[in-house]
């Protein structure tokens, strides 16, 4: 059952999309970019994790370390969420996601790294595929004996699932499990919830995603399986968790995705969330929801 929070979260929602119509716009990246900044930033770290930087093979890095951790990531650390964030390839920062990282490090207990990758129009695909390779074989190379979990929202659900793809073909070591909170997987944007739900989720609109897509695929068709990974062969993929609301117009690309790994004989849970926001793990601790979900994964990479 929706908590009452949620229905005074999309009331708020609903209410500045009346005012504030941007979202039907075409994209102004400069200003998206900040916005969305804007957005992560009002969900403050929280104050028992600690966060260090280091670089990757290149790539900045953050690692986020739980109270229950007291020195920087070692060696001998055996478990590793490695985050790969969203925003449709064209946004999105360290300042955006690290109060949601900070709450998946406290409640998994587990060590965090997340990174920033090249963002579309300026490093369009495969920039941000090889920056988030590159993170990957780093941490293989220098956390040989530690298990290593890959979350991503959204967009960067999208490119974790090409990553996925890409450590099958070249026949490099997957993750344990994956867990990716309502993925970005179809960029040709052609499943019937993109429609259905229209009226209903007040963050995406699918005319800012098909440019945002244009400006990501650099060329490429959309329906190429590292760029759509939904059309990707998922035989031999890690055990999944999936989340996703009933009123996200991705709901379909999760749907279909759940269904396709479960033909191809993976492991996966799809769990579907009443009267959410799309990764409504980011409202933070006013809504309950939030922080179920975020429960919920930790308990998926624990068990």
């Amino acid at each position: 059952m929706a908590s009452i929070q949620s229905y005074v979260v999309r009331a708020a929602m609903w209410a500045n999309s009346l005012y504030n119509p941007s979202k039907s716009r075409p994209i102004d990246i400069k200003t998206a970019r900040i916005d969305f900044d804007k957005i992560g930033l009002r969900l403050a770290p929280l104050p028992h994790t600690r966060i260090t930087r280091t670089n990757a093979n290149g790539v900045l890095c953050e690692w986020t370390t739980p109270n229950n951790h007291y020195d920087t990531p070692t060696k001998n650390i055996k478990e590793i969420v490695f985050f790969v964030h969203g925003g449709g390839y064209v946004m999105g920062s360290f300042d955006t996601y690290r109060g949601l990282v900070s709450r998946i490090a406290h409640q998994t207990r587990m060590h965090v790294v997340s990174f920033e990758y090249g963002l579309a129009p300026e490093r369009p695909f495969p920039h941000g595929l090889n920056d988030a390779l590159n993170v990957y074989e780093w941490l293989l190379a220098n956390y040989q004996d530690a298990k290593i979990y890959m979350v991503g929202d959204s967009a960067g659900g999208g490119l974790g699932l090409a990553l996925l793809q890409y450590l099958k073909e070249e026949k490099i070591k997957m993750p344990q499990k994956c867990i990716w909170i309502a993925p970005w997987a179809d960029l040709e944007l052609k499943n019937p919830s993109i429609a259905d739900n229209k009226q209903v989720d007040y963050v995406l609109a699918k005319t800012r995603m098909e440019l945002a897509a244009k400006g990501y695929a650099n060329g490429l068709p959309l329906n190429h399986l590292f760029i759509s990974p939904i059309n990707a062969d998922f035989e031999q993929f890690p055990p999944t968790l999936i989340q996703v609301g009933t009123n996200d117009i991705l709901l379909d690309d999760s749907k279909i995705l759940a269904e396709k790994m479960k033909q191809a004989n993976v492991q996966v849970i799809l769990k579907i969330w009443e009267n959410v926001p799309h990764v409504w793990h980011m409202v933070g601790d006013f809504l309950p929801e939030s922080t179920k979900a975020i429960r919920q994964m930790a308990n998926f990479l624990r068990k």
